[in-house]
């Protein structure tokens, strides 16, 4: 029987499997799908995050990531406004990102295996049984849920929010155009919003939160992402003269913003396995590496016989609970206003006359610099 398996190999999968094996545990990682890929994802990190990464011999920076300095936020009337990030953060492919965390995993001895998914679990008094698409089993000491933000995972582990349907959908797109190169952008247009940042292609990474319903009628993502450029005056001044990349934009969809089971059946749930903090708060990817900072931290007491099984859940969800808990709720309540027009400009223009009004909202949804 292995140490610890980790379901995924996204940021949250790579960084606690990183982490754990340079803590001298034995990791294996499962992700079900051909790997490395392109994902729906808005491609920022706060900068909260990065002497983690360092920490574990991932630097960001060195792979080509941009800086991100300041903020522009603008409502669906065109109106916008800026403000500085508190802690500033880097903007970097998701591919690009994958790529080199697993790298530095392999670095410090996990095992990476993809193209393999994990269709069961059978808990014992001995551990966990990991079962495969193909039928082989895997014991494990312990097991760690990064598995996204929807999977057939939720299924088998009879997960209630897995058979919630939600009304958003997520779209993202490579352009190539100009667009200022330390900023991050955030876009309300209606029926939802659009963020814009530069990648380390020198193209850039728009990503989109929409209402399903603004695709029926037979409407393409691509032809609704064409209609929103042209409709929403400030998108329209930043991606009027780009040139969309992909064939066709990536898209995902029932995408929940439920509150969720932290640990669940002794299995600890990282990143979007764990809560989705709706994109506007731009704050996921960083949550993501800071669970996996937690959840180490909480695993490697256990297997180093400094606390109980029982112990180390309680002290994980709680760990999550305090770190996440408050953005989470932001998050959402800033959803809900993001839902009606007349509200995000009413709030864009409140934070006019608030000093620090938007920067006050960005330190709401972000935490602090972690080692």
């Amino acid at each position: 029987m292995s140490q610890i398996a980790i379901i995924g190999g996204g940021l949250a999968g790579l960084a606690a499997a990183t982490d754990l094996s340079l803590r001298g545990f034995e990791v294996v990682v499962f992700e079900k799908r051909k790997w490395p890929s392109h994902k729906v994802c808005g491609e920022y990190v706060s900068n909260e995050v990065l002497p983690y990464l360092n920490r574990l011999g991932a630097d960001p920076l060195s792979w080509g990531a941009v800086a991100i300095e300041s903020f522009e936020f603008s409502s669906p009337n065109g109106r916008y406004r800026h403000t500085t990030l508190p802690l500033g953060g880097f903007s970097i492919s998701r591919f690009a990102l994958d790529v080199h965390m697993a790298h530095r995993a392999r670095e410090a001895g996990a095992i990476i295996h993809d193209h393999m998914e994990i269709t069961g679990i059978e808990n014992d008094a001995q551990g966990m049984t990991l079962i495969a698409h193909d039928g082989t089993r895997h014991g494990f000491d312990v097991v760690l849920g990064a598995f996204g933000k929807r999977s057939k995972m939720d299924k088998s582990l009879e997960r209630p929010e897995f058979y919630h349907r939600t009304d958003y959908v997520g779209l993202k797109q490579y352009f190539r155009g100009e667009y200022p190169t330390h900023q991050v952008g955030l876009y309300h247009f209606g029926p939802g919003y659009l963020g814009i940042s530069n990648v380390e292609t020198g193209l850039l990474n728009v990503a989109v939160l929409v209402r399903s319903d603004a695709l029926k009628g037979g409407k393409t993502p691509a032809q609704l992402l064409q209609e929103v450029i042209a409709s929403q005056p400030r998108i329209h001044d930043h991606l009027a003269h780009a040139t969309p990349i992909l064939d066709n934009p990536l898209a995902i969809s029932n995408i929940s913003f439920l509150p969720r089971s932290v640990v669940h059946r002794g299995i600890l749930m990282m990143g979007d396995a764990a809560g989705m903090i709706p994109p506007l708060a731009g704050n996921g990817m960083a949550m993501a590496i800071r669970a996996a900072q937690l959840a180490s931290h909480e695993v490697a007491a256990y297997l180093k016989g400094q606390c109980s099984r029982e112990e180390m859940e309680v002290r994980y969800a709680r760990g999550w609970n305090d770190e996440f808990q408050k953005r989470l709720q932001w998050g959402r309540r800033l959803q809900r206003i993001m839902e009606h027009e007349w509200a995000c400009n009413i709030g864009l223009q409140l934070t006019r006359l608030v000093p620090g009004g938007l920067a006050t909202i960005v330190q709401q949804t972000h935490g602090t610099s972690h080692e």
